[in-house]
């Protein structure tokens, strides 16, 4: 799961923010949208996983670069079957899986993904070492930016899950970022329809926009939602410019959005109501661990989460987290959360999205002791991939050897 970047809303605030007052009016009582969510259909792949499913996200990026074709076939190896990627629009029309706008981070060539072809991006190779906040993971290897298409046409028939999250995160959109958001989401449903992999993915996006226009492109799409505790933390001139754009991109949404006030009890009336997941028809969302059963995000009606999105989303919603064993913080930061990932499991969620594969599972056990999540795909136990490199190393050439094939 990424995070709504600040840099987006920066130059729209220095405008407005000193006009515009926070709203006293009071929030509407209940959700006005006039649809429902939907269940994930029974012949989709969710349905034949162990729960809650661990997601690798953007592949298994401990052991392989993030988004790579390696990173994703090894999933499996470490004893799961689902993982998460992102997917951008190239400047020739192709999807292509990358995390970051720019390149720099992770390959060190300064440019947007998005101003390159699919020639030139052909042509980067991630580097060997990669800066993940204060961490640095060291890989074996530099490895090739891959294609959504290439992934799909793997992936197709396996017992595999893709959470396809669309790129950028933008939520604050002109007319410019509208077209490609447009763009971008036809040309995923458009792939996905092209490989008949509905019953495999799981499309999401922080731009809720992407989302529906990629659900409105191809109905059996399943989508969903991100719901993240930054967004509670923004100015208020952020969610007045949200709901000013909501209602100018969809305006079905303008008699709910019409009071809300410009702070963070939006957020408060978004998440309690399920206003968005209703609209776009969504099938499930995934909650950053510390919100659950905290009132700070929701107010009262949150003091238990998952029998508020029960009673306002519908009993066939699905609850996802994510955000395990951050590849991102320090060690110390991971422990300390440790006991929160724990109470989220034991809550009953249904899917997790992780940095770590090994240790989600194990952490799954311990708190559930769930049979499907003992780590059976290597004799040689849980832990044997994160210590022994030989071993890595050979099951790293026979992933690529199997991907020339």
């Amino acid at each position: 799961m990424a995070s709504y970047p600040m840099s987006t809303v920066q130059g729209h605030i220095l405008l407005l923010v000193c006009v515009w007052t926070i709203s006293t009016v009071a929030l509407p009582a209940g959700s006005c949208v006039k649809k429902s969510v939907i269940a994930i259909p029974r012949w989709h792949i969710y349905h034949r996983l162990c729960k809650p499913i661990v997601i690798g996200h953007r592949g298994n990026p401990l052991h392989f670069q993030e988004n790579t074709f390696e990173g994703f076939k090894s999933v499996r190896r470490f004893g799961a079957n689902a993982f998460e990627l992102d997917v951008y629009l190239t400047k020739d029309g192709k999807l292509v899986l990358f995390h970051d706008k720019n390149a720099l981070r992770t390959t060190g060539v300064n440019r947007p993904i998005q101003d390159m072809t699919s020639k030139e991006i052909k042509k980067l190779r991630y580097l060997k070492k990669i800066k993940y906040g204060p961490n640095i993971i060291t890989y074996r290897r530099r490895r090739k930016v891959v294609f959504l298409e290439r992934v799909l046409r793997w992936a197709k028939g396996k017992k595999i899950l893709i959470v396809l999250e669309m790129k950028p995160t933008d939520v604050l959109l002109n007319a410019a970022k509208v077209k490609n958001t447009i763009k971008t989401s036809r040309a995923v449903a458009k792939m996905v329809k092209k490989y008949k992999m509905h019953d495999q993915v799981l499309a999401i996006a922080f731009n809720y926009y992407a989302t529906i226009s990629a659900k409105r492109a191809y109905h059996k799409l399943v989508v969903g939602t991100f719901i993240v505790d930054v967004a509670w933390r923004f100015p208020p001139v952020f969610y007045h410019l949200i709901n000013t754009q909501t209602v100018k991109l969809l305006p079905g949404l303008k008699g709910c959005l019409k009071n809300l006030p410009s702070s963070n009890k939006t957020m408060d009336y978004y998440f309690v109501n399920g206003v968005m997941e209703k609209f776009m028809r969504a099938s499930y969302t995934f909650i950053t661990p510390v919100i659950f059963n905290n009132p700070q995000y929701g107010g009262q009606k949150n003091k238990k989460t998952m029998k508020m999105v029960r009673r306002s989303y519908g009993k066939g919603f699905v609850v996802g987290t994510g955000g395990f064993f951050d590849i991102k913080l320090p060690q110390k930061k991971v422990n300390a959360v440790l006991a929160l990932h724990r109470k989220v499991i034991k809550l009953g969620v249904k899917m997790i999205i992780t940095d770590d594969l090994i240790k989600t599972k194990r952490l799954i056990r311990s708190a559930m002791g769930r049979k499907c999540h003992h780590h059976h795909y290597h004799r040689y136990g849980h832990n044997y991939y994160n210590n022994n490199h030989d071993e890595l190393a050979r099951q790293d050439h026979e992933i690529e050897a199997a991907s020339r094939v």
